[in-house]
Parts: C-alpha cells; sequence; structure tokens
C-alpha cells in the first residue's frame, strides 16, 4: 500500500468509460478511500462491484483489482471505501508517461509568454508523441532549438493549450521541408497539463485493458 499516497490521482474503469477520482486515505489492510465530484446524476458504480483502479503514483502508474464496500454522498462529492483486492501491477514509470498518437496541431513561435497570438499566422503540424513533460511533432517550417511556441491541439473534446520549447530539430530523411521536433513544455497551465495526463491516462489503460483480454 506504500505506493498509493494522499492526493494522488486515481481512475475506475467502469464498462469503457473511466471515473476520476483522488485518494483521500490509504490503510495498513488494503483499504483506501478516494473521492469523485457529485455532479448531480447517479454514480455508475455500485456498493459490492469489482473494478479495475489506476493509480498515478510518484513511482509510476500501478493498476488494481478493487472491490467498492461503501459509497458515501455528499452535496459535492462522492467518498468510496474500496478494498484493494490485488497487489500493484506495475503500468509504466511517471517520468515515461509517452503516449503514441496522431494529433493536429496549430502553433505559431513566440517571443515570450506575454506575446499574443494571431489564429491568421498559425502553421498547421501533427503531435505525434505525448507525455506529462513535453512532446514530439511534425511540421514543414524550419525553427531552430531553444524556439518558444504557442500551440493547440484537442484532447478528450477540449481545446487544450500546448506551448512548447524545442530542444531537438530532426529533418525527416528525402523530405526536405518536413522536421520533427522534440519540445518541452513551457508555461503551460495546470488544467491544460491535467487533461494532457487525463489522455495519456486513458490510452494507456485502453491499451492494458486490451492486452488482458
Amino acid at each position: 500500500m506504500g505506493v498509493i499516497n494522499r492526493g494522488e490521482k486515481a481512475m475506475i474503469a467502469d464498462n469503457g468509460e473511466y471515473v476520476n477520482c483522488v485518494v483521500d486515505y490509504c490503510s495498513e489492510d488494503d483499504e483506501i478511500m478516494i473521492t469523485t465530484p457529485n455532479e448531480g446524476k447517479p454514480l455508475s458504480l455500485f456498493i459490492n462491484g469489482a473494478y479495475k483502479v489506476f493509480f498515478m503514483t510518484e513511482k509510476g502508474l500501478f493498476s488494481y483489482d478493487a472491490i467498492v464496500q461503501n459509497i458515501i454522498e455528499h452535496p459535492l462529492r462522492f467518498n468510496l471505501l474500496l478494498t484493494l483486492e490485488t497487489q500493484g501491477e506495475f503500468v509504466q514509470r511517471r517520468e515515461y508517461f509517452r503516449q503514441e498518437c496522431v494529433l493536429p496541431y496549430r502553433f505559431v513561435s513566440v517571443m515570450n509568454e506575454s506575446e499574443e497570438v494571431n489564429s491568421d499566422n498559425m502553421r498547421i503540424g501533427t503531435i505525434l508523441d505525448i507525455s506529462g513533460g513535453g512532446y514530439r511533432f511534425t511540421a514543414d517550417v524550419d525553427l531552430t532549438t531553444n524556439t518558444k511556441i504557442k500551440g493547440f491541439t484537442e484532447l478528450c473534446r477540449f481545446l487544450v493549450s500546448i506551448p512548447g520549447e524545442i530542444l531537438e530539430v530532426k529533418q525527416i530523411v528525402h523530405n526536405e521541408k518536413d522536421y520533427i521536433y522534440r519540445a518541452k513544455f513551457w508555461d503551460i497551465l495546470k488544467e491544460d497539463q491535467d487533461r494532457v495526463l487525463k489522455f495519456i491516462l486513458t490510452e494507456q489503460r485502453k491499451r492494458l485493458m486490451k492486452r488482458q483480454e
């Protein structure tokens, strides 16, 4: 149980959907309390129901089989008491949460974070993979290392701001106009980074569940 700590994010897999939660407390006998927002509609989880739960911890992503022992409804949240039935299965190291993808990316280079972005000047690229700390993308524009960019893509039906600083440039073989860039996040908003992590976790869980079928 020592791998899971209070305040860390968790997600419960429920028939292809995922319930977002935060760890409230952990006991030494494999009981854990998690909370999820009360959005004014019935919770899809059930007492005595068995679920797969994923925890994003400091040591990485872990999955557990769990039983819901109790559900307590409050005006703003639900408290769920879980019993973990299995030892945590290590899925991936936190710092290497990198998800391959193909996402349209509209971006423009800027001098600083306060510079206004004109959508008419944005270029079009494609994000090839994304992690909790940065991303790779391809585009037919020549940028240099240390260039700062502001850009946008869509994740989980949200338009997400993806600002970056170019760390590495590679020209695509046999195509002198296209480049692959490796960038780290630069001045990204917490809510946008949370949406990036949610996207990564959702895709990672899909892969894990498919592998376990």
